[in-house]
């Protein structure tokens, strides 16, 4: 008797079999495509394209066969550039690169009046898109009195947020106290209570220790083309603003390089970084 029940439900089932092969036949499926891009592809459709199945346990983002994932390290500063292709991010590495190595040129005077010439010394690289600069600066310093000093001075970039109207190429420059002289690329923003995309930090050695220098008046400065740059603080070089005092309501860093030729050629790389370094901006019809 149960056989008999059982009989007609097994001939339902051998006839609907057919019927469902088809449909799974034509229903989508995951479908990596030989760029790599995974979308949703009938079988047949995957097959013509020239693609290849997803395994049922993998994630649709996972990478392509060959492709070796890079390790996460953690950071999540927000410091790297904007997502891109592989082609733009080397392009990026490329010209850093390129800062970095002549940023690490030192800046010395050629005709030195003495045996102890002025120069800067410098380090340089690139945290994502941050540029992190220090330098140790040797010059001489004051006016009619001068006396040697060193000054080590860290500045930071970030080029995701800053302008391109806030860096340009200032001129030549002189040291006021000695014979140092260079061309300025420099970097200003007015100073804002929230916080700046650029900042700056100098400290004084004396006596064997770097303590923290505030500029308050007239010292070490240096001549430029449109105005007097009294030696940086926290507050940037600082400007006279022609009675005898500084003017700290801007942030002012200057990257001084040897020859108009170098501070042109930074001047263009560097906009380069701030170019790809922006957010990409979605266009919506």
């Amino acid at each position: 008797m149960l056989t008999k029940m059982l009989r007609p439900a097994i001939l339902i089932l051998l006839a609907l079999a057919p019927l469902g092969v088809g449909h799974a036949a034509d229903m989508a499926i995951d479908c990596r495509l030989k760029g790599g891009t995974v979308v949703q592809l009938p079988a047949e459709a995957c097959k013509m394209e020239g693609g290849a199945p997803v395994n049922a346990a993998a994630s649709p983002t996972s990478p392509a066969p060959g492709v070796v994932p890079k390790p996460v390290d953690g950071n999540t500063s927000g410091n790297q550039p904007p997502p891109g292709d592989a082609t733009s991010h080397s392009k990026l590495e490329e010209i850093q690169k390129w800062i970095v190595d002549l940023l690490s040129k030192p800046v010395e005077t050629t005709t030195p009046l003495n045996r102890n010439p002025e120069g800067i010394e410098r380090t340089a690289k690139f945290d994502g898109c941050r540029l992190v600069v220090d330098e140790i600066l040797h010059i001489q310093y004051g006016n009619l009195f001068s006396v040697w000093k060193d000054f080590k001075i860290n500045s930071v970039i970030d080029f995701r947020n800053i302008n391109r109207d806030e860096f340009g190429v200032l001129g030549k420059i002189t040291s006021k106290g000695g014979d140092l002289s260079g061309v300025a690329v420099y970097f200003e923003e007015p100073r804002r209570k929230g916080g700046n995309n650029i900042s700056i930090s100098v400290l004084n050695l004396r006596d064997g220790n770097y303590t923290k220098y505030t500029s308050h008046g007239p010292g070490a400065y240096w001549d430029a083309p449109r105005d007097d740059l009294w030696m940086a603080d926290e507050y940037g070089y600082a400007k006279d603003n022609g009675w005898g005092d500084v003017v700290t309501d801007k942030i002012r860093i200057l990257l001084i390089v040897n020859s108009s030729d170098d501070a042109a050629r930074l001047k263009n790389a560097l906009e380069e970084v701030n170019t790809m370094c922006k957010p990409q901006q979605v266009k919506t019809n």
